[in-house]
């Protein structure tokens, strides 16, 4: 009779899934990370466009290549306010635009007339007030065409209502001075002049206009103070009877003036002969004398 067979040790399984038999474990894989926004962007355009994104990122020779990265938040661009568009009908200023200024209402009286500054017509006004600007234009012509207006005349009484002219404005010699006298060319905007004679002319054609009332504005600021002297004594000579208007701080053209108002602020703040100014009014002195 044989006795109970033998049992083989078992060995100890330990914890499980690590006996012989179990499988291995799976490796804990890392969490994906999501590449940047540009290398998506090369990823769906294509290779060529990948190595066009990486060269620019890698080396900082790409096309893409901005310089050495920057710590800290990226700069922003600052924006330009675009200006605003008027939209038309709102204040009822553009509809206004394209017909101008409107003409201010006239008060008062002119002085020494006693009329209305409204009451002259304005056609009537156009042909009687004559101003001639500081800058006054000169025509690609001769002495005498830029002299005469173009009125039908005899040419007798033209030749001396230009000598008149001429002379009262000191410019005599100069049209002594140049090969064709009165008929040589000046060139476009007097350039064949110096800025005194083209100053001396322009004021010589608005003398020859001889209009009933004459504004100047500071027609001797480019001559010295001896012309001065004798363009105040010619206008003075050839304006009697109408009225001048001087625009100017020159003295001999104030002491050739019947009247003096001194402007300051935008308000006459005094008015009397020149010589009367002088001696009573510091301010006038000193504008005078500067």
């Amino acid at each position: 009779m044989r006795g109970p067979l033998p049992v083989p040790p078992v060995a100890d399984p330990g914890p499980p899934g690590t006996g012989p038999r179990a499988r291995p474990r799976p490796r804990e894989r890392a969490p994906r990370r999501r590449p940047p926004r540009r290398a998506r962007t090369a990823a769906r355009r294509g290779p060529a466009a990948r190595g066009r994104a990486g060269a620019g990122r890698a080396d900082g020779t790409g096309p893409r290549a901005r310089g050495p990265a920057r710590c800290g938040p990226r700069p922003r661009a600052r924006r330009t306010p675009r200006p605003r568009r008027a939209r038309p009908g709102r204040g009822g200023r553009t509809p206004r635009l394209p017909r101008g200024r409107p003409a201010p209402r006239a008060r008062g009286r002119a002085p020494g007339r006693r009329l209305p500054l409204g009451a002259l017509p304005r056609a009537r006004a156009r042909t009687a007030v004559l101003v001639a600007p500081h800058q006054a234009y000169l025509f690609d012509g001769t002495v005498t065409d830029n002299l005469r207006t173009g009125e039908d005349e005899p040419a007798e009484a033209a030749t001396r209502a230009d000598t008149a002219a001429l002379r009262a404005a000191a410019a005599t010699d100069l049209v002594d001075a140049l090969p064709h006298g009165a008929a040589t060319r000046i060139g476009e905007r007097g350039a064949f002049l110096s800025g005194g004679q083209r100053q001396r002319l322009a004021l010589a054609r608005a003398l020859r206009a001889a209009p009933p009332v004459l504004v100047l504005h500071d027609p001797t600021t480019a001559v010295d103070a001896v012309t001065q002297t004798r363009v105040a004594r010619g206008v003075r000579a050839l304006r009697a009877g109408r009225t001048t208007l001087l625009l100017t701080s020159s003295p001999a053209l104030l002491a050739a003036c019947d009247r003096v108002a001194v402007l300051h602020e935008g308000r006459v703040t005094t008015s009397g002969p020149h010589s009367e100014l002088l001696a009573t009014d510091s301010f006038y002195g000193e504008v005078v004398s500067a």
